[in-house]
């Protein structure tokens, strides 16, 4: 009896080394590694623009008016401020104001109206303004390489006035004008054409620039028979400018110049004997002596 028991006890522990052998030869699964869940939300890089003065609404943006910042946020955010879909090579340049902006204010993309939108030159107008298609000519055909929209420009005449020696006041030129200077037919010898350059109007916004534009079946411009113009230059004027403009249109040549900005000192008005002191009457010589004279 005793000896069973003892046979039997003998297999159980056999069995039990060939089962634990076999299961240490079996490979054992290996533990997935466990990846800490991020709670920060991934971020990405937008464009703001902040105004650097106070802007009026329906003033069009020059460079110096704003400053473009990359701000980063939130991937999940749909951050109001980003103006990166607006913003081209050139910024928010001739972008048009729809409200007044303080200086630091953040211009948003609702805030303003862009150039190549078809509502660009409706919102520019106001009740009192309008469009005035200023003519080009071929020798200043770089203006519209140039202008864009939303430059400011200038307006100047050019007119020929004569002094009058015996008289203290210089009047205008009675006869026509022409830009070649032969509409003098005056043979009074005490009197001298002088040629005056003055400032019209400053400031002035570009709508639109076109060059021109020939009808397949003409050798004919759309802006008449005259192919000394090399387009068009659309600006605002009110309805004050655009009656002085009016009235004065046909005294002499009226030209535009770029204005520069807000803050440079423009031309006002200039002489020809300023720039050509020899032009000068001897009544002026002799007066510009005694002065210096005196001093």
């Amino acid at each position: 009896m005793n000896q069973r028991i003892l046979f039997f006890l003998s297999i159980t522990i056999i069995a039990v080394g060939i089962v634990g052998i076999a299961l240490q030869k079996k490979p054992q699964p290996e533990e997935e590694a466990v990846v800490p869940s991020s709670s920060q939300p991934v971020e990405h890089t937008i464009l703001i623009a902040k105004s650097l003065r106070s802007i009026k609404s329906g003033d069009t943006l020059e460079r110096s008016d704003y400053q473009m910042i990359p701000v980063k946020v939130s991937s999940e955010l749909n951050d109001p401020r980003d103006i990166s879909s607006l913003s081209a090579s050139d910024g928010l340049r001739g972008f048009m104001v729809k409200n007044d902006l303080k200086k630091d204010e953040v211009i948003i993309p609702s805030s303003v109206v862009s150039p190549n939108s078809p509502d660009f030159m409706k919102e520019m107008l106001s009740e009192n303004e309008m469009p005035y298609a200023f003519p080009v000519k071929e020798i200043d055909d770089y203006l519209l390489s140039t202008l864009r929209v939303g430059d400011k420009v200038s307006l100047y005449i050019k007119i020929k006035e004569t002094d009058r020696y015996k008289e203290s006041r210089v009047v205008l030129d009675e006869t026509p004008f022409n830009n070649e200077g032969s509409g003098s037919r005056r043979t009074d010898k005490n009197t001298q054409p002088l040629y005056t350059i003055n400032q019209i109007f400053e400031q002035l916004t570009v709508l639109e620039s076109k060059r021109k534009e020939k009808d397949e079946n003409s050798n004919e411009s759309r802006y008449g028979t005259n192919s000394s113009y090399a387009g068009t230059i659309i600006l605002r004027l009110n309805k004050e400018q655009l009656a002085k403009l009016r009235v004065i249109e046909n005294v002499g040549e009226i030209f535009l110049l770029p204005a520069g900005s807000r803050t440079d000192k423009s031309l006002k008005r200039i002489r020809m004997d300023e720039v050509l002191p020899m032009l000068r009457s001897k009544r002026e010589i002799r007066s510009l002596k005694e002065v210096r004279g005196q001093q």
